[in-house]
């Protein structure tokens, strides 16, 4: 066997490209690698390893109740009772090591969810809404024409009433990310800016309308690398070049209320084995979303500063001017074709939108909301903006998010204590960040105040035993080497039951046990007479003085697998010699029962 084993890594000899989870695999592929000692392994699992776990469990999710508890597993961060990590880490441990001998096992630590906090899912979730000309109108005529709120017009004076109108079949519970304009002096109806109308996010592509015309294969995804998101479309795929015509259309954009509007894009090319012929960058104001693309009114916009079509560099195009569509509502759409022969990759990471106006713009803002049944309340959460990432240093503050290399659990409880200096013993706050792994995500946890320090939910350890044929099973067995402490556990109990056998207090001679010398004395003499064996009166020690004792709140079984109690321990004859004795929980604690398997056995 090999010494050095990847956590979490598929080679791809296990995992053929055919493979119908080949994405899934990819994911797992991706995460971080770890050397162990493959016969004794632990790991902790982090965010990437949460996502993994969860997308294995949605590709064989049998309906919505297991595809809720899947999705769970990746936006909490975490396994509970409801999704027992005995349920899920059997399938990944199977999918990664086959090889191992069947003395092997795994210690996973994981978040251990005891507070059903299924109700973040609600954050992570919600719909976006940007406000827009229409809502800003609502306050007046100046925060109108601004497009911002300010210190004189705090937007959670006119956000639910804003709400209201917006969603008026709202039902209880509902929440929104709500996103806003900010700035922290009123506006100046003599003061004029440039100001943002539309900024793409490639987290995801909820923003844009996905149309294939062509090719049913080959479509537009978002994707990301290196903290960046993106757009991304390739008409090449499993050694094969395929016809395609896809086209990624922007939501409307109003260029209304601002004068020399103008739009950027950042755009990376690569594999272009033709001509520029594969790839445009259209514009409309005409443009109905009932209509199919292909056949509406376009204009073609000329983009001077192109990439060679050769890379991965991103290339940014600079100003292209939009004046002739002044006033005007627009589509922005970059439409892709490929054929047999000619079939690049395109991504697409930027596009903004953006024109002159009177007044400054703005710092964007985003908020939750949620509804109550009767009216909307800003929801009490923190959703970490992008000065709070700054605020935390370059690690968090490059790309505003964290990541499996810069932990939210580094930074989040030091933020807090900082955010909340008064904060009191039991006073809980629900953070809301964004974390990239392959993409940017957004994840909900809480955080409780206990004794000075902020934590999230606690870590809980399950162990999986390798079965050959039958694969890995989950595996509550208790394994324990007694110390010295153990021993004087058994010598506290034959005293306090039996009386006093020995002259010394670290020692007993109706069981044998001896915490200054932490083994059994097996010697003639040295346990009391009653017991036939030295074997039966180490068997009666462990079962009746020691098990109850040191775990008074031990189960029978854990999702319904039974508990057992595997210990070592010396014995001394003139020589010293390991044993190990097994033993089952039969009544759960308190006054836990315990039976019998077998041992005394020669270790």
């Amino acid at each position: 066997m090999k010494k050095f084993i990847y956590m979490l890594s598929l080679l791809a000899i296990v995992f053929a490209s055919c493979d119908p989870m080949e994405d899934t695999y990819d994911e797992l592929d991706a995460l971080d690698k770890v050397t162990f000692n493959p016969t004794q392994l632990e790991i902790t699992l982090n965010a990437d390893h949460y996502a993994a776990i969860s997308k294995l469990a949605l590709e064989t999710a049998k309906n919505a109740e297991d595809t809720a508890r899947a999705e769970e597993i990746a936006s909490l961060l975490s396994f509970s009772d409801n999704r027992p990590a005995s349920a899920y880490m059997p399938a990944v441990l199977n999918a990664i090591y086959q090889t191992l001998d069947e003395t092997s096992s795994i210690k996973v630590n994981y978040n251990y969810d005891t507070r059903d906090l299924a109700y973040l899912t609600a954050y992570t979730g919600a719909p976006y809404f940007k406000l827009g000309e229409d809502q800003y109108a609502m306050v007046n005529e100046l925060i109108a024409a601004a497009q911002y709120f300010s210190p004189s017009y705090p937007a959670n004076d006119f956000l639910p009433e804003i709400l209201a109108a917006k969603y008026p079949d709202a039902a209880n519970g509902d929440v929104r990310l709500v996103s806003y304009d900010y700035r922290n002096v009123d506006p100046d109806p003599n003061e004029y800016s440039e100001v943002t109308l539309f900024s793409a996010n490639y987290s995801d592509l909820s923003q844009f309308t996905t149309v294939s015309v062509t090719g049913d294969d080959q479509e537009w995804y978002d994707s990301g690398y290196g903290g960046v998101d993106y757009a991304k479309i390739s008409g090449y795929s499993g050694g094969t070049r395929f016809e395609n015509e896809d086209w990624l259309i922007s939501p409307e954009i109003d260029l209304a209320d601002v004068v020399d509007p103008f739009m950027n894009i950042s755009q990376a090319l690569n594999y272009l084995s033709g001509d520029w012929q594969q790839t445009f960058v259209y514009i409309s104001d005409k443009y109905d979303a009932t209509q199919a693309p292909d056949v509406a009114d376009w204009t073609e916009l000329t983009i001077e500063n192109a990439p060679a079509g050769d890379s991965w560099t991103f290339v940014e195009s600079g100003n292209i001017d939009l004046s002739a569509y002044e006033g005007k509502k627009i589509h922005v759409a970059f439409v892709y074709k490929s054929n047999a022969t000619d079939a690049a990759t395109w991504e697409i990471s930027q596009l903004d939108v953006k024109g002159v106006t009177q007044g400054a713009e703005g710092e964007k803002v985003e908020e939750y909301y949620e509804f109550d049944g009767s009216e909307w309340a800003k929801s009490d959460v923190y959703y970490l903006q992008r000065n709070d990432y700054n605020e935390m240093g370059s690690g968090p503050g490059k790309y505003g998010n964290f990541s499996s290399s810069v932990p939210a659990e580094d930074y989040l409880p030091t933020f807090l204590s900082i955010k909340y200096p008064y904060a009191q013993e039991g006073d809980v706050m629900v953070m809301i960040y964004k974390y990239y792994s392959g993409g940017t995500k957004t994840i909900a946890a809480e955080y409780t105040y206990s004794e000075g320090a902020w934590s999230s939910m606690p870590v809980k350890m399950d162990q999986f035993v390798y079965y050959g044929s039958e694969g890995w099973k989950f595996d509550p067995t208790v394994k324990y080497t007694m110390a010295s402490n153990d021993f004087q556990i058994i010598v506290n109990y034959s005293v306090d039951t039996h009386g006093k056998t020995s002259d010394y207090s670290d020692s007993e001679y109706y069981y044998g046990a001896s915490s200054k010398y932490v083994n059994f004395d097996i010697r003639s003499g040295k346990f009391d007479s009653s017991f036939a064996t030295w074997q039966d009166a180490v068997k009666e020690a462990i079962k009746t003085a020691y098990l109850p004792n040191k775990y008074p709140e031990a189960v029978a079984q854990v999702q319904g697998v039974d508990v057992y109690y595997i210990l070592e321990f010396q014995t001394y004859d003139g020589s010293y010699t390991s044993y190990s004795i097994k033993f089952k929980c039969t009544k759960s604690g308190p006054n836990p029962e315990f039976e019998y398997v077998e041992g005394p056995t020669l270790k």
